[in-house]
Formats: C-alpha cells, structure tokens, sequence
C-alpha cells in the first residue's frame, strides 16, 4: 500500500467505522506523525518474525546411551540397535511405529487358533485378579476366599499350550 499523501510505502493502515461506514487511512510515517495517528514504536510481529528465522535450531540429537544409536540413524535402517533404543527414542519411535501401522496402536490381524481360548482366560484371570484386590482391600474376606478359589479353579481348567482344548477333537493318532 502506498502513503495516501505522498505516494512513499505506507506503514501506517488505519480503518475506521462511524456510523456504520467504513474509511481507510494508509499514511506514511511522517504523515502519520503529522496527523497525530499512534506509531507502533517496536513492531512486535515483525520483530518476532524476524528473531524466529534467526534463532532455528536443531532439534536435539537423540541418541540411545547404550548403544550410540541415533534417531537419523533408525530412520535410515528401521532397526534399532538394543533393547534401550525404545527407552532412549520413545515418543519419536512411537509416532514412527503409528504411522507405519497405519496409526493402528493395536494388533488386529490372525492369531493362532487357541489365542481367542486363551485372550479369553486371561481377561477372565484379570478380571478376578482385580476383584480379589478390591475385596482385600475392603476387607470382604469371605469374597476374597471364593474369588481366590475362582482363580485356582481357572488355573486348573486351562489347557497348556499347544493341547487341544476339551470338545475341539484335535487329537490324532499316529499309525506306524
């Protein structure tokens, strides 16, 4: 915009609205002064602007203290160095493990045949692990003596893994 006096680049803009209409002043500095309109002294945005292209930094380098490797280094390869890499890179390696997934944060492919036995009973023994704790903790003894006899009772039942569990007739013989 340019000075509407003098024609010079205008620094000053000011819009004004009386009575529902609406004016516009853009004034160079000197016009600006001589028509009493207020200067910003210090133009703050500008300013701000100006120091953030100056003070980019580098992020810090992240690096496994176990085993020296480094985030750039993880991105080149996708394979980490140690154990300690997950402690060290944590949320980088997080956001990296999500969007390689798809942003899935849990696994929702096949599982073996027994998992759904199993991620069944260990929900079962979960829930009444958390039941028994309650009822200590409150003192219910009696129902912790019957959730406790609960939890051995599905200890018991469980098939090891890799036995076919009882009706799924897996069990074959072999003839020699």
């Amino acid at each position: 915009m340019r000075c509407d006096v003098c024609g010079k680049p205008a620094s000053v803009h000011e819009i004004m609205i009386n009575n529902g209409e609406k004016s516009e002043v853009h004034l160079c500095l000197e016009h600006a002064i001589e028509a009493g309109l207020s200067i910003p002294s210090a133009q703050p945005i500008a300013q701000l602007l100006a120091s953030q292209g100056k003070r980019r930094q580098r992020p810090p380098v992240m690096l496994c203290a176990h085993c020296g490797l480094s985030l750039a280094d993880f991105k080149k390869s996708s394979r980490l160095g140690c154990a300690h890499c997950y402690d060290a890179l944590g949320e980088a390696l997080e956001a990296a493990i999500i969007a390689t997934q798809g942003g899935a944060t849990a696994h929702h492919g096949e599982s073996p045949a027994h998992a759904s036995v199993d991620e069944a009973h260990r929900l079962t023994r979960a829930r009444l692990v958390r039941e028994l704790e309650a009822a200590v903790t409150a003192e219910q003894y009696e129902r912790a003596a019957r959730l406790r006899d609960q939890l051995a009772d599905l200890a018991e039942a469980r098939p090891a893994v890799g036995e076919p569990s009882s009706g799924t007739g897996g069990a074959s013989e072999s003839t020699s």
